[in-house]
C-alpha cells in the first residue's frame, strides 16, 4: 500500500476528525504529484549496453532498442557507469518503495540514517528536484 493509499484509507476512517482540511489537502495533492511523477519515466527504458567505436574513440551507450544514449564517455569505468543507470535506479526505487517509511524510526542507527539519506538525495537528483 502507498503512503497515499494510507492517507486516503486514515481519511475514510475519519482519524483527521479535528485537523485543517485545507493543510490535509494539500498533503494529499502533493502525495498525488509525487506519485505521478515517479510513475513517469522520462529516460531512456533500459537495459543499456557498452559499445566501442569502430576506430577506437571513446566507448557509447545503446539502449535496448538500439538507440544512442551516450556518446563519449571518457574511460570504460564511466561508460560502465552510465549503462548499469537504468538499474540502479530500479534498485534505489526498490529500496524507496520497500524500506523508505523505516527512514526515521528511532532503532536505526547513523550508518542506516546516513544509507537512506544517501537513496532519497540520489532519487532526487534523478527526478530532478534537486
Amino acid at each position: 500500500m502507498t503512503t497515499l493509499e494510507r492517507l486516503d484509507a486514515l481519511i475514510k476512517r475519519g482519524v483527521f476528525y479535528d485537523c485543517d482540511w485545507e493543510t490535509l489537502k494539500a498533503v494529499r495533492d502533493e502525495l498525488a504529484k509525487r506519485a505521478a511523477m515517479t510513475s513517469e519515466s522520462k529516460h531512456t527504458a533500459g537495459p543499456w549496453r557498452i559499445e566501442s567505436q569502430p576506430y577506437g574513440g571513446p566507448p557509447f551507450i545503446r539502449s535496448a532498442d538500439d538507440k544512442t544514449v551516450c556518446v563519449g564517455a571518457r574511460t570504460i569505468a564511466d561508460a560502465r557507469l552510465i549503462a548499469s543507470a537504468p538499474e540502479l535506479l530500479e534498485a534505489l526505487e526498490a529500496f524507496a518503495k520497500h524500506f523508505g517509511p523505516l527512514h526515521d524510526n528511532e532503532w536505526l542507527n547513523d550508518e542506516c540514517r546516513h544509507c537512506f539519506k544517501l537513496a532519497r538525495n540520489a532519487l532526487s537528483r534523478v527526478r530532478g528536484e534537486t
